[in-house]
């Protein structure tokens, strides 16, 4: 997204997040906070990203929480506060279906010298990754672990 392009969504997610009670057509808040975080994140607003992470994470239903706590972690590691990283990922009964979140977890525990755990949720990755890249990875953990 270009930056007139992302001036003018965080423009239009804000617009949509005034004056709720008079909205006739349906806004999901909690997407619109995502989002304009997204900007926020990508703009280098890091604090401006986690406070409307932190509102979407208020109101939001089970099924965003996942979503939202992912987006927090990577906040948390631009200040690489790698304990938070890893509390937010581990916190609660994610099953990540993509391998970023994993990855990020992975090397937040590396960085907090929980090496043994960093390597158990790489191995987790595996199957998320393509073939080139689990291959890759497979053998990088064997060679951590001395095999």
């Amino acid at each position: 997204m270009q930056k007139g392009e992302e001036d003018r969504a965080a423009i239009e997610f804000e617009a949509s997040l005034q004056n709720l009670a008079h909205r006739i057509a349906y806004v999901d808040q909690t997407a619109a906070l995502i989002n304009l975080a997204g900007i926020r994140f990508r703009q280098t607003r890091f604090e401006d990203a986690e406070q409307l992470l932190q509102l979407a994470a208020d109101e939001a239903p089970a099924y965003q929480m996942s979503t939202i706590a992912y987006n927090r972690a990577l906040v948390a590691a631009q200040h690489e506060d790698y304990a938070a990283v890893a509390a937010l990922l581990m916190k609660g009964t994610y099953q990540w279906d993509r391998p970023e979140p994993l990855l990020l977890l992975a090397k937040a525990l590396r960085k907090l010298d929980r090496t043994e755990e960093a390597l158990d949720v790489l191995t987790r990755a595996l199957p998320l990754l393509d073939m080139e890249k689990r291959r890759k990875l497979k053998a990088f953990i064997q060679t951590e672990r001395g095999y």
